[in-house]
């Protein structure tokens, strides 16, 4: 029984790892509210080692859609849901 819903859960976060990079604006804005923040961090880390611990290739699953998302983050600098920066050029 547990051995179907590990499978279930592989194949479910590869899958989410390999199509993080169609996803749409929206859904990469609510990526950034995820990823971003210092108390987020802090608790996708905990999340992380209770994962480790519990069972190493989730944890390595998990870890690698965490860079993955963080990555997507960095590489999306574009604006999103109409927030601009109108005093860049004052300085």
């Amino acid at each position: 029984m547990y051995q179907n819903i590990y499978y279930i859960v592989c194949i479910v976060l590869i899958l989410v790892i390999v199509n993080v990079r169609y996803l749409t604006n929206k859904n990469k804005f609510r990526i950034t509210l995820l990823v971003d923040g210092i108390l987020n961090k802090i608790l996708l880390g905990f999340l992380l080692c209770v994962i480790l611990f519990e069972n190493f290739l989730l944890g390595i699953l998990f870890m690698i859609l965490l860079l993955i998302l963080q990555m997507e983050n960095i590489n999306n600098k574009q604006n999103i849901e109409g927030f601009e920066d109108y005093y860049k050029n004052i300085c």
